[in-house]
C-alpha cells in the first residue's frame, strides 16, 4: 500500500513552493519530470511504509478506525456498497487525528476505497499477488496535467510479496508492452520506486500515440522486484517469477468468474488486456500466452504479442516491421525533395545487431558514414563498406565484428574494450565506452540523414542540442527520421525544426511494430482453435514449415505499414506546407484529432440504429480487414469470433485515421459528412 500513498499522495496542497517552482517549468517538461522525481524522494520518510503501518498500529488501538477503514475496502471489494469517498470516517478520521499530514495519509485509503473497482484481494484460493484496479479520475484528481495530460481509461496496481506493479491503459481496448526494472543498487531502487508509475504513464501515454491508427490503444505495464530479490541484473528466473505471479493477479481479473471476485463495479463490461514484450520480458512473451491456456482464458492465443511461431507470433525483426514504417518515411522524404537516396550520407545509432539497425542497414541504398552500437563505434568517412556491413546484419552480429580490412582512409572502429584512444582528428578519449556514449555528439557525426535505431531516451536534450550544430550555426543533418523512441527531447526536436531540419517523430514514424503486432492479435482473435494452428504456427525448430496462409499474411501486414506510413507522412508534409506548422506538432495534432474522432466514432456506433451500424461495418471491415483473413473467415466469422468492443474498435480507428489523414486535422464537418455517406455507400475512400 505505501506505494499507493508515494505515487498518489496530493503533495500539491502540502508545498505551495513545489507548485510555483512546477509553473516555472512550464515549457520544459523534461525538468517537471525531474522535479517530479526529487520531489518523491524527498518525501520518502514522510510517506515510508514504517510511518504508514505506525499510523495504522496507532489507530488499531486507538477506536479502531483502521479496522473500519478496512471494512469500508471489504465492502466495495466484494458489492456490498458502490465505490465512494466514506465522508463518514472522513469526520472520523478528524476526530481522532490530530496531525495533518497522518489525516491525510489516512484520507488516502478513503480515496484508494472510492477508486477501487476490482480486486483479487477476496478470491477464493491460489492469491499469488493482489491486483487493485483503480479510478484514474479518483486517484489522479487534481493532478497537474503537465505531468499527467489525459487521465487514462483504468490503472492497476499489482502488489506481490517480491514486487510492486502497475498497468496503465487509455482506453478499453488496448495494447502495450510489460517492462521489468531492474535496479543496480539500493539507491537506485529507491529512485526506481519514486517514478515507477510515472514512467507506466509516460509510455503508455506515448503509446497511445503511436496507436492511433490502430484498433488498440495506449497501454504499458512496470513491474519493479524488490531490490534484494535479484541477485544481479540478469536475474532471469527471478524476474520470470515476478512476471509470473504480476500476469496471474491481472487473469484473475480477467475471469473473475473462475477466480471467485465481484466485477460488478465494471458495469457488465468484460475486462480484456492484451500485453507485449518490453524491456526484461522479451523472453516470457510465450509464457504468458501459456498461463492464459492453463487459465482456460477464451483469448490466450492473442494475450500476449512478441510469441515464438509456434504459438502464432509474427516476429517483427525477421520481417523487418518496424524498420519498413521508419525506412518509408525516408524514401518518402526523399521522393518530396528530390534526392536520390543512393547519393545522401547516414548515420545510424543501432548496430547490425539489433532489430531496427540491422533491418535498416538491409534495406537502406544510402552511404552510410558512422554506426553506433552497443559495442563500439564504426566510422567511414567515404561510407562504410557495403557488403561488410550487411554480413554483419544478416548475422546479427555488433560492429566490433567488422573486418578493418574493409575500412578506407580516415576510418576508424573502436570497441568499448579499448582505452587511451586517439582519433583521426587529434581528440582523444580515456575509454571506447566514454566515445561510444557519446559519439553523436562529436564533429564525426554529421551526415545529410540521421537515423537513431538505438540509444538512451533523452540522448539529445537541451542540455546537448548545440552539439548537433557546426560552429558556425549549420546543423550537422539535413534530416532526422526516428526509429528508436525518444531518443530526442521535444524541446530539442523543436531547436532542430527551426533551424530547418526536417524532423520526423517517433509517434509517426515506428509504428511499424505495433501494426504487425496487432494484426497478430486480430488473426487470433479472428481464427479459431485448430484452423489458427494450422494457418498461423510452425515450428521451425521440430522442422515445421511457413504455412502458405501464414507467409501471406504477413505481407499483407507489410503492405498495410507501408501504406499507414505514406499516409501519415503525406498528412504531415500537407500540414506543414509554406511552415504553417512544425512536423512534430502536426505529428502531436494529428495523433489527438484521429484519437478524438475515434472515441467519438465509438460512441456513434453504439447509438446507430441496429441496421446503419451493420451497413457501416461491413462497408469498413471489407476495407480494413487484410484479405487473405477476410476471405478465410469472412464479415460474418469475425463478427462472431472477435469481441465487439474490439470490432467497434477497429472500424471506429479505422474511420478516424483514414478520415483526419485524408483531409487534415482542421477539415470542416462537410468533409466529414461527404466521408462518412461514401463509407456508408459502400466506396473506397483511398
Amino acid at each position: 500500500m505505501s506505494s499507493l500513498f508515494t505515487l498518489f499522495f496530493p503533495k500539491e496542497q502540502y508545498a505551495t513552493e513545489y507548485t510555483a517552482v512546477h509553473s516555472v517549468l512550464e515549457k520544459d517538461q523534461a525538468s517537471q519530470h525531474k522535479l517530479e522525481s526529487l520531489y518523491k524522494l524527498c518525501m520518502k520518510e514522510l510517506l515510508s511504509q514504517e510511518r504508514i503501518y505506525d499510523i495504522v498500529q496507532r489507530h488499531l488501538l486507538r477506536g479502531g478506525l483502521a479496522a473500519e477503514l478496512f471494512a469500508d475496502f471489504r465492502r466495495i471489494a466484494t458489492g456490498e456498497s458502490q465505490p465512494r469517498y466514506n465522508q463518514d470516517l472522513d469526520r472520523l478520521i478528524e476526530q481522532n487525528c490530530v496531525d495533518p499530514q497522518d489525516r491525510q495519509i489516512l484520507r488516502m485509503f478513503l480515496t484508494f476505497n472510492a477508486s477501487l473497482s476490482l480486486t483479487n484481494f477476496f478470491k477464493k484460493e491460489g492469491t499469488v499477488a493482489i491486483a487493485y484496479r483503480l479510478d484514474p479520475r479518483v486517484v489522479l484528481k487534481g493532478r497537474p496535467t503537465s505531468l499527467y495530460p489525459e487521465i487514462p481509461y483504468a490503472i492497476y496496481l499489482v502488489v506481490g510479496k517480491d514486487f510492486t506493479g502497475f498497468h496503465t491503459r487509455f482506453r478499453d481496448v488496448s495494447r502495450g508492452g510489460i517492462r521489468i526494472i531492474a535496479s543496480r543498487s539500493k539507491e537506485a531502487y529507491e529512485r526506481n520506486f519514486a517514478t515507477l508509475f510515472d514512467e507506466g504513464y509516460n509510455l503508455a501515454f506515448t503509446q497511445q500515440n503511436k496507436n492511433k491508427d490502430i484498433p488498440e490503444s495506449g497501454s504499458k505495464g512496470v513491474i519493479l522486484p524488490n531490490y534484494a530479490l535479484l541477485g544481479s541484473q540478469t536475474d532471469t528466473s527471478s524476474m520470470k517469477a515476478c512476471f509470473s505471479r504480476y500476469f496471474d493477479a491481472l487473469l484473475d481479473c480477467m475471469l473473475p468468474e473462475q477466480s471467485g471476485i465481484f466485477s460488478g463495479h465494471l458495469g457488465g463490461r468484460q475486462e480484456i488486456l492484451f500485453f507485449g514484450p518490453d524491456e526484461n520480458t522479451a523472453g516470457f512473451m510465450d509464457h504468458g500466452c501459456e498461463l492464459g491456456r492453463a487459465r482456460n482464458y477464451p483469448f490466450w492465443k492473442a494475450l500476449t504479442t512478441g510469441k515464438s511461431t509456434k504459438l502464432g507470433g509474427v516476429p517483427h525483426d525477421t520481417y523487418g516491421m518496424t524498420t519498413t514504417s521508419v525506412h518509408t518515411f525516408v524514401t518518402e522524404l526523399l521522393k518530396e525533395l528530390g534526392e536520390d537516396e543512393q547519393k545522401i550520407t547516414k548515420f545510424q545509432t543501432g548496430g547490425p545487431d539489433g532489430d531496427l539497425g540491422s533491418n535498416e542497414i538491409l534495406m537502406s541504398m544510402d552511404r552510410t558514414i558512422g554506426v553506433v552500437d552497443g559495442s563500439g563505434v564504426l566510422y567511414d568517412p567515404s561510407g562504410i563498406h557495403r557488403g561488410e556491413l550487411s554480413r554483419l546484419a544478416r548475422a546479427r552480429l555488433p560492429v566490433k565484428h567488422f573486418s578493418r580490412a574493409h575500412l578506407g582512409a580516415g576510418a576508424f572502429l573502436v570497441t568499448i574494450d579499448e582505452t587511451n584512444v586517439e582519433l583521426p582528428d587529434g581528440s582523444k578519449w580515456r575509454t571506447g565506452t566514454s566515445l561510444r556514449d557519446t559519439f553523436h555528439l562529436t564533429s564525426f557525426a554529421s551526415a545529410d540523414l540521421f537515423v537513431p535505431c538505438g540509444g538512451r531516451p533523452s540522448s539529445v536534450s537541451m542540455e546537448n542540442i548545440k552539439l548537433l550544430f557546426h560552429s558556425d550555426g549549420r546543423p550537422k543533418f539535413r534530416m532526422v527520421v526516428e526509429g528508436a523512441n525518444l531518443f530526442f527531447t521535444e524541446e530539442a526536436r523543436i531547436v532542430l525544426e527551426d533551424a530547418g531540419v526536417h524532423v520526423f517523430k517517433d509517434a509517426s514514424t515506428n509504428k511499424g511494430g505495433v501494426t504487425s503486432s496487432s494484426l497478430e492479435v486480430f488473426a487470433a482473435l479472428a481464427i479459431q482453435g485448430d484452423e489458427h494452428t494450422n494457418l498461423m504456427t510452425y515450428d521451425p525448430n521440430a522442422g515445421g514449415e511457413l504455412p502458405d496462409f501464414y507467409e501471406r499474411y504477413v505481407e499483407e501486414i507489410l503492405n498495410i505499414i507501408r501504406s499507414n506510413a505514406k499516409l501519415e507522412f503525406r498528412a504531415i508534409w500537407n500540414a506543414c506546407k509554406n511552415k504553417a506548422m512544425r512536423k512534430v506538432e502536426a505529428t502531436k495534432q494529428l495523433s489527438a484529432h484521429i484519437n478524438a474522432t475515434t472515441d467519438n466514432m465509438a460512441l456513434q456506433l453504439n447509438q446507430m440504429t441496429e441496421e446503419d451500424r451493420k451497413s457501416l461495418m461491413h462497408n469498413v471491415l471489407k476495407m480494413a480487414v487484410p484479405p487473405s483473413l477476410l476471405d478465410r473467415v469472412g464479415i460474418e466469422g469475425i463478427m462472431k469470433n472477435v469481441p465487439q468492443n474490439y470490432v467497434f474498435s477497429i472500424v471506429a480507428c479505422w474511420i478516424a485515421s483514414r478520415y483526419v489523414y485524408q483531409y487534415g486535422s482542421n477539415a470542416s464537418e462537410v468533409s466529414f459528412f461527404f466521408f462518412m455517406r461514401s463509407l456508408f455507400e459502400g466506396k473506397s475512400t483511398q
